[in-house]
């Protein structure tokens, strides 16, 4: 079974969904995101995640005038994944827009909005039997309260906990 994305104001098969090359955020990491978990079909703070992500769009200067339709497309989502029992998540990524590469901010870009839900497994065996954990000096951007699409720094250090 094919999973349905929302990508840019319609519902389609993921395979079906095509981001542009001229994407600023595949140049720049010239976006933000946000994760919302679902626990049979009910979301987990979602007013604090909206309220991270309207700050991130504004601190990055995106603006995007159908935020207030996102709790709707995350729920449409789950629906049409089939996710509205058990553990589920919303991953919404949005960029500024498509443009030829240049590095300043473009006026009047059409934001590029993307969103996909999935599954999760319960994290209740490992929350019971402990987990594993390094410490490692924090490297990421300062500006943590912007949730970058740019995650390299998290990524290498995630790396350096599995390869320990």
């Amino acid at each position: 079974m094919n999973s349905v994305v929302f990508l840019n104001g319609a519902y389609i098969d993921k395979t079906e969904a095509k981001i542009s090359a001229d994407d600023r955020g595949f140049h720049f990491a010239d976006g933000v995101y946000e994760v919302t978990k679902y626990y049979g079909g009910k979301p987990f703070r979602l007013a604090d995640h909206l309220k991270r992500l309207e700050n991130s769009l504004r601190e990055v200067s995106i603006n995007y005038p159908e935020f207030l339709q996102l709790p709707t497309v995350f729920e449409e989502l789950l629906r049409r994944n089939d996710l509205l029992r058990g553990h589920a998540a919303v991953y919404l990524q949005i960029s500024r827009g498509t443009h030829q590469r240049v590095h300043h901010f473009p006026p009047g870009l059409t934001p590029t909005v993307y969103a996909y839900a999935y599954a999760f497994p319960s994290f209740t065996q490992a929350l019971e039997k402990g987990i594993t954990v390094i410490t490692a000096e924090d490297i990421r951007w300062l500006r943590c309260d912007i949730k970058s699409v740019s995650l390299i720094p998290n990524s290498m250090l995630y790396n350096k906990a599995v390869e320990k």
